[in-house]
């Protein structure tokens, strides 16, 4: 039997492994500098959110064989007998307005900070993923049984990035991403192993730094030369599209840098159509006008596929507008073999 890899984390957050990059123009040595609005404050609000801001969204997510009507479906190379698999869990977002004179102490950069406001973001990624081989639950270590006999494997994506406001192009300052995902080797044996990560990258005006950890100890480090205000971090691409101002059948590139990747990667985002969705966010459900975004890396050797991302139009009686992502998904790749294994959803849940 063809062995490949099914894991969780690695495929279902593209916030954190899959990279995004772009394009440009003039300025910034040649680079154009990114341009974004300020749309989570509301539809006709400039400049940037007040010291004290904060904003919690928190998302519902699971896995699924496929998504609506797009190329995000399960592939027949992963039979149910062999293996079954189930995703769940919650995806939590927290942005927060500081003074830069707030940067922890660990941080130093040369970028001129003085008098700036500087956006903290926080997203968190819980993942309970159960895993079935042959019509018995796989075993593995890090693992709890369930009162029904499933065993649970606790995954998680944590990242923190700060950032400046949008007439800085939201350059990047610095980022962390620490994640811990379980996989499952098809073919050789049915035993769950859990893999471990962290990262940090440090931005300054002219390069940044990755930095690799295993047990809080530096594995690797490499350095980057980029253009000041050009691109974002990838812990920042969900808000970034939310400020972003793509007409229908439009399109947006912006360079983005991953510390699993190093050189910042490009993809394009698309405006592909508008719908109305119907959610329950607060308890209370809604219909909410989105735009029906895609992006997917931007090149003619390698595109990937794509991830989706609905995103609020306009406000209406039932929700104001801050341009939220309503709904997201991302596709789920068996590793190896590269057969889909459909996609995990990411579907708003909470406003605070």
């Amino acid at each position: 039997m063809k062995k490949f890899l099914m894991t969780v984390l690695s495929v279902c957050l593209a916030l954190v492994l899959t990279v995004v990059s772009g394009c440009s123009c003039a300025g910034c040595n040649g680079a154009t500098l990114l341009e974004f609005n300020n749309y989570f404050l509301g539809e006709s609000v400039t400049g940037d959110a007040t010291v004290g801001y904060t904003e919690t969204l928190t998302y519902k997510v699971k896995s699924a064989d496929n998504y609506k009507t797009t190329n995000l479906e399960k592939s027949s190379e992963i039979k149910d007998e062999v293996a079954l698999y189930s995703y769940e869990g919650t995806y939590t977002v927290t942005l927060s307005v500081i003074n830069a004179v707030s940067l922890p102490a660990e941080i130093t950069t040369n970028i001129d900070l003085e008098g700036k406001t500087v956006y903290h973001l926080i997203s968190d990624l819980q993942i309970a993923s159960t895993y079935t081989v042959n019509g018995n639950y796989a075993e593995g270590y890090q693992n709890e049984t369930t009162e029904n006999g499933n065993v649970l494997y606790n995954d998680y994506v944590k990242s923190e990035v700060y950032f400046l406001g949008s007439g800085y192009s939201f350059a990047p300052i610095w980022s962390t991403t620490e994640q811990s995902y379980s996989y499952l080797l098809l073919g050789s044996k049915a035993n769950v192993e859990v893999t471990k990560s962290k990262n940090t990258i440090a931005y300054n005006k002219v390069s940044y730094k990755i930095q690799k950890y295993e047990n809080d100890e530096v594995v690797s480090s490499s350095n980057h030369g980029y253009d000041y205000r050009s691109l974002i971090d990838n812990a920042q691409l969900l808000f970034a599209i939310r400020n972003t101002d793509i007409k229908k059948d439009g399109s947006y590139s912006a360079p983005t840098v991953s510390s699993a990747f190093g050189s910042a990667k490009t993809i394009l985002i698309k405006h592909k159509s508008e719908t109305t969705e119907t959610v329950v966010i607060n308890g209370s459900s809604k219909s909410v006008p989105v735009k029906n975004l895609t992006y997917a890396v931007n090149s003619q050797y390698n595109t990937g596929t794509s991830h989706h991302v609905l995103l609020q139009k306009n406000a209406t009686n039932d929700l104001d507008f801050h341009s939220y992502v309503i709904e997201y998904a991302a596709p789920l790749v068996a590793y190896g073999s590269f057969a889909s294994m459909g996609a995990m959803v990411y579907t708003l849940e909470s406003i605070a």
